[in-house]
């Protein structure tokens, strides 16, 4: 707005703010949440890290080594960077990188973060305290 001196700019992108915050909620709501759940099932903190980084490695290697044998995009509801992308595409207007239908990105999504509740529902036990 200061370099051109009026608001063309910010009224032609004026859809950038709600989509920064909902793709960030988004993004960290499943971090957040999968790293919660992973944390709940062991206590030593560098293990879960660990598997954090593993299960992020090994769901895009297997949908690198599907789309290798495929030639096709069709599988990448198997990665969770795959599914983000895809999300972050629609939520920016971009053209989407892949064959799956975003709503089954964000199906995959919601279902890792309700299956995170899940664990940390069966995991966490409520205590009571006593004044």
């Amino acid at each position: 707005i200061a370099f051109a001196g009026n608001f063309a700019f910010f009224k032609a992108n004026i859809f950038l703010f709600p989509a920064i915050t909902l793709f960030a909620f988004l993004e960290i709501t499943l971090a957040s949440s999968t790293m919660l759940a992973l944390s709940s099932l062991s206590k030593s903190s560098r293990y879960v890290a660990i598997l954090y980084a593993a299960v992020i490695f090994f769901t895009q290697a297997v949908y690198g080594v599907l789309y290798a044998v495929t030639r096709s995009t069709a599988f990448s509801w198997l990665s969770f960077s795959a599914n983000l992308k895809q999300i972050g595409d629609v939520i920016f207007r971009q053209k989407l990188e892949y064959d799956t239908p975003w709503p089954v990105s964000l199906a995959m999504i919601v279902a890792l973060v309700v299956l995170s509740g899940v664990i940390l529902e069966r995991r966490v036990r409520g205590v009571e305290v006593v004044a």
